[in-house]
């Protein structure tokens, strides 16, 4: 697993300026506002890199399927076998 390096978690000039370039054509290609189509096209690119990261360096990780019931167990706990991890107390 390659773990992202500084410059893959920001987003480049030419990346920010591609995406304001649509904001600004969403928006209506409306004039004056191009420090919010800035600033929206960077937190567009920034949140969807910090999603990428993130499956990255946490993958998801299924649980094992558990079908044991603990009754009687010495601290009054029941696994509940049609929920997966809950735990009901007896």
């Amino acid at each position: 697993m390659e773990i992202p390096s500084s410059n893959q978690l920001t987003p480049s000039h030419d990346e920010i300026a591609a995406r304001a370039y649509l904001v600004w054509e969403r928006n209506g290609r409306c004039h004056g506002f191009a420090l919010d189509h800035w600033l929206e096209a960077e937190t567009q690119l920034m949140k969807e890199l910090a999603e990428n990261v993130s499956e990255v360096l946490v993958p998801e990780v299924a649980a094992p399927p558990c079908r044991a019931r603990l009754a009687g167990s010495r601290y009054g706990l029941v696994l509940n076998p049609n929920i997966q991890g809950s735990l009901v107390t007896a």
